[in-house]
């Protein structure tokens, strides 16, 4: 029975020393002038204008009401079909059993107790729950009689179900309609109390990526998900264990230990119907505490739970995890160091370690990556990995990042001011760092207070933080841009963007993931994305670093798929400032202009001098001058060598001779410009793209071959090569290449024919393939500048209106060329007017050859005479 305080009551004030009616019965027996007056009120009914109900009644053997106001007879009969009852006829006589077992114990419960008690289980005739309060009030007894009784009655329904509502609402979350977590610690509490010898686990649960699914489908569906995950636990909990939303997306119940199934809540999550709604899958994780201590507190236990939980939320294999005491002691080292964090900055006990990156060509030093460490004063150096994470956690990354980059410009400026060589320095940028109003503020004051200038100060960002937040990192990184600071992204590879990264951030330098690096030796799969990973970066001009590199293996692949920079234990670890300092002044840098253009290799050029010599020419483009002298001595028998030590060199020389080099042998690795830099020139350049290139590399996975294939080389060897084997290799390539490429004595013969010779080579379109000296002179241009200019446009050179009568002549020759011996003899002619660089007009006459080839292409060759003057030799 509940208990409310007396003044919830109404007081009833009898009246005394009014005048009775006469007419008025009595009740019972009447034993002194004090019950005779009481009575004579109530039968006279003198309590009927009281708004509460008053009765009198007598407890015996047979307990009866002696009276009751018409209130009264309201409260119990409301919406019923007893009729008034008349005077005499005992109330509890018209109640149903359960009633009046009810109504005659809360009277005898009040009478008792002399206060208030409360009536829960009466019923009103529609079957509505009411709650009546009965309130004992003093009468004189009669000697001899049994007790009579007086009580006032007060409907409090109203007020009840308010109250339950409020202690409802107060235990409940409403939007799932189970516990809420003060609801759900008192009630493990008690559960725990109740059952002291169970075992139990208590567990946390929480929705992966929650905010996604609000972002994408709406509050209103991501209602839905937490109340299906509250309905699950309800399903599997509401009879042996405890269970509530604690915080948002988290859940956490406590069960018997034989009745907790790990990963149980997800198979049971209606996954189909959360598709078919949302089309995303809902994934959870869970941590579990088995509670060996149930006087720990419930508070505890959960951060127990979530513990356990953290170590594995970002897996997506492993969906729940078991506390471990070692996870306790990790808590307790986190909290030590965010204790000592702020001192440990002010105590300068945080510094900077670099790690040198080095040029994959030549090995030399070009820049360093500042990482931090922390020197405890009585632990020695922390692991990096054990205080970062924890500082990206509480915010305090921010300032370890501007100390950093603090002491990095204080050791370049102590550098610049000793005259000793400096060479850019790498540092972070977290994510946290991105967010800060006043980031590239403090960035410049930095630098300006040490005279550092922005080329020597290089920013690293996560690929992860284009991930979190692509429209401020984009925003921040063209800041940084404007104000002259180089862009790294670090980690490249290890994120879901890495296209979107490149599409739309504008950074420097590419930091491969070390990720990638390990095995790379032995996993062509592993080689195979490197190497797109660089062909990508190389389209797009954006220089590459390997990190982690720590195998000669590895040193040697990188260098071979074209990787520009090294960085990893195998050359170097992370370094003192004193021992990088030492390294740095034993002057192995490269200067910051890596591309700079070379002095010539020793016979750079010098095989075109003197005498004409009528041997094919073999350009050799290779920084190593022993392996250059041992391809000259095995081929300078049958072929005129010229040498080049570098990539930039061979360019040069084609770009100087392009008709008199017929082949290219080139290394792959090589200073300035390597073989991939070469190849992608000679492609866009249609002079140089006729000269047939083989790829030389000492590197022995198969991903290089296939790159330098890709490149538009036509032909690969393995270094070190077996010398029969190469020169097959080049008199195949040269016998079976392009006109241009024919042997020297056909060639002199088509450039001393007095007409000139266009050769077309049609696929989608037509494309010129090969023009003599005659034809090239008639423009007033060389052969190479010919090409040069009309090799993709062959009808540019044409007058406009004369252009279709030469297409449809061309279209026409092939439409109706011949097969067998007729189609030696077949041509069909066409006149038109060309106009020649210096403006001047000129007619020509074209007889056109279709040669028919078996590979899907057709060749045109074309024989043309110079129609302007009389007297012209014809053809």
């Amino acid at each position: 029975m509940s208990e409310y305080p007396h003044d919830d009551i109404p007081d009833v004030h009898m009246a005394r020393g009014d005048c009775p009616s006469p007419s008025a019965p009595t009740f019972g027996s009447h034993g002194s002038r004090a019950q005779h007056d009481q009575d004579t009120f109530l039968s006279i009914g003198g309590i009927d204008a009281i708004p509460c109900g008053i009765a009198s009644f007598a407890l015996g053997d047979d307990p009866t009401f002696r009276c009751l106001n018409t209130a009264c007879l309201d409260l119990f009969c409301r919406g019923s079909d007893i009729p008034p009852l008349p005077l005499g006829e005992n109330l509890l006589d018209r109640c149903d059993t359960a009633l009046r077992t009810s109504l005659l114990d809360t009277l005898t419960h009040s009478v008792a107790a002399d206060g208030l008690s409360l009536l829960t289980l009466a019923t009103g005739g529609e079957g509505e729950e009411r709650y009546l309060g009965f309130t004992s009030l003093p009468r004189a007894q009669v000697e001899g009689e049994p007790p009579n009784h007086l009580v006032a009655i007060v409907d409090l329904t109203e007020r009840e179900l308010v109250l339950r509502d409020t202690r409802w609402n107060a235990d409940h979350d409403i939007l799932t309609g189970i516990c809420n977590s003060t609801a759900f610690i008192r009630k493990t509490k008690a559960m725990f109390r109740d059952h002291p010898d169970e075992r139990y686990v208590l567990g946390v649960i929480d929705i992966d990526n929650f905010k996604v699914i609000n972002d994408l489908f709406g509050n209103r569906a991501g209602d839905g998900v937490l109340r299906l995950i509250a309905q699950n636990l309800r399903t599997y909990f509401d009879e042996f264990g405890t269970f509530s939303r604690f915080t948002g997306d988290n859940f956490a119940f406590c069960a018997p230990a034989d009745r907790v199934k790990p990963g149980a809540l997800f198979t049971g999550l209606d996954t189909a119907r959360i598709k078919q709604q949302l089309s995303y899958a809902v994934m959870c994780h869970e941590g579990l505490y088995p509670v060996d201590d149930p006087n720990l507190s419930i508070e505890d236990m959960c951060d127990r739970a979530t513990m356990a939980l953290k170590s594995v939320e970002d897996s997506y294999i492993t969906r729940f995890a078991y506390y471990t005491d070692s996870m306790l002691n990790d808590l307790m080292t986190e909290q030590r160091i965010v204790n000592e964090m702020e001192d440990a900055l002010v105590a300068h006990d945080f510094a900077l370690y670099y790690q040198p990156v080095f040029d994959a060509v030549n090995g030399g030093l070009v820049s360093a990556e500042a990482l931090i460490r922390w020197i405890h004063p009585t632990r020695g150096v922390i692991n990096p990995d054990s205080f970062i994470p924890v500082f990206e956690r509480n915010g305090f990354i921010t300032k370890l990042d501007a100390y950093a980059w603090e002491e990095a410009c204080a050791w370049i400026e102590h550098r610049r001011q000793s005259n000793r060589l400096v060479v850019p320095i790498s540092v972070n940028l977290s994510r946290t760092d991105i967010y800060r109003p006043d980031l590239i503020d403090t960035i410049d004051a930095i630098t300006r207070r040490h005279g550092v200038t922005p080329s020597n100060l290089h920013f690293e960002i996560t690929e992860g933080a284009y991930v979190e937040d692509s429209a401020q990192l984009v925003q921040v990184i063209d800041q940084l841009h404007a104000r002259g600071y180089q862009i790294l992204m670090d980690d490249f590879g290890s994120g879901y963007s890495s296209l979107n990264t490149l599409k739309d951030l504008r950074v420097d330098t590419l930091k491969i993931d070390r990720g990638f690096i390990e095995g790379v030796e032995s996993n062509n799969r592993t080689a195979g994305i490197i190497a797109s990973v660089i062909r990508l970066a190389r389209r797009l001009n954006i220089p590459t670093i390997a990190e982690g590199v720590e195998t000669r293996a590895q040193y040697d692949l990188l260098r071979g798929i074209g990787c520009d920079c090294i960085q990893g234990f195998y050359l170097s670890r992370p370094l003192s400032v004193t021992k990088f300092e030492t390294l740095l002044d034993m002057d192995v840098h490269v200067p910051a202009d890596r591309f700079r253009n070379p002095a010539p290799s020793d016979s750079s050029t010098s095989g075109f001098d003197g005498e004409m010599d009528a041997r094919p020419v073999i350009l050799v483009a290779d920084d190593d001058a022993i392996g250059r002298g041992e391809l000259r001595a095995n081929l300078s028998k049958e072929y005129r060598v010229i040498e080049a030590g570098d990539g930039r060199e061979a360019l040069d020389i084609m770009r100087t001779n392009p008709d008199r080099v017929d082949l290219l042998l080139l290394d792959t690795v090589m200073p300035i410009a390597n073989g991939y830099d070469v190849l992608e020139e000679m492609h866009g350049n249609p002079v140089l793209s006729n000269i047939p290139v083989i790829v030389m590399s000492k590197a022995g996975n198969g991903e290089i071959e296939t790159m330098a294939l890709e490149y538009g080389a036509d032909d690969f060897v393995r270094k070190p090569y077996n010398p029969f084997t190469i020169q097959m290799r080049i008199e195949n390539l040269l016998r079976s290449h392009s006109p241009a490429t024919t042997d020297q004595p056909v060639r002199s013969v088509l450039d001393n024919l007095p007409n000139g010779i266009v050769i077309y080579e049609v696929k989608d379109i037509a494309r010129i393939h090969y023009v003599n000296r005659t034809l090239a002179a008639m423009y007033e241009l060389t052969p190479a500048e010919f090409i040069a200019r009309y090799r993709d446009t062959p009808f540019d050179m044409v007058r406009e209106n004369d252009r279709s009568r030469i297409q449809e002549a061309i279209a026409q020759s092939l439409r109706g060329c011949p097969s067998g011996e007729e189609a030696q003899t077949y041509s069909i002619e066409a006149s038109y007017t060309i106009t020649i660089p210096s403006g001047e007009e000129r007619s020509h006459l074209s007889r056109i050859h279709p040669v028919l080839r078996g590979d899907g292409s057709e060749l045109v060759y074309t024989v043309v005479t110079d129609m302007t003057t009389e007297g012209e030799t014809q053809a």
